[in-house]
């Protein structure tokens, strides 16, 4: 009867042992999904939107008076370390995405005064390396949900 009682506490204690490991990771995988989808969705739609708005141009005369094509305040400055919780191709394609507007405000910053020379090409090429980086970004989401 002792011997019972004694593997059934040993079994109750690894049991105990095997939840308070499990739990946790559990949980934190949870969150790390939940927080993935969060930061996908975001991006996503500053993205849509950047696409949208720079898909028919902008003319440089108004990146002059604006001063900026892509505000220091953006989803890229504010989550930088946070995006690289997704794949490595993604984030280089994020990277590479934010790398030329950011590029862009750098020479409307130079050329302040003087004839900005044509930013089109560059919104052009980003608009077109929107579209592949929003479809890997609805992996990590459903849309409508």
């Amino acid at each position: 009867m002792e011997n019972m009682e004694l593997s059934d506490l040993i079994i109750g204690a690894i049991i105990a042992s095997i939840s308070g490991i499990t739990v946790p990771f559990v949980h934190s995988y949870l969150g790390n999904k939940n927080e993935k989808e969060k930061i996908a969705k975001a991006f996503y739609n500053e993205i849509k939107t950047l696409q949208i708005e720079y898909g028919v141009g902008i003319p440089n005369n108004h990146l002059q008076e604006l001063g900026y094509l892509y505000h220091e305040n953006g989803l890229y400055f504010a989550l930088r370390k946070e995006m690289y919780i997704f794949d490595t191709d993604l984030v280089d394609k994020l990277d590479r995405f934010y790398d030329r507007l950011v590029g862009v405000n750098a020479m409307i910053r130079a050329h302040r005064h003087d004839a900005l020379p044509d930013i089109d090409p560059i919104l052009k090429q980003a608009v077109i390396e929107a579209s592949p980086i929003l479809e890997q970004l609805k992996k990590y989401f459903k849309l409508g949900k």
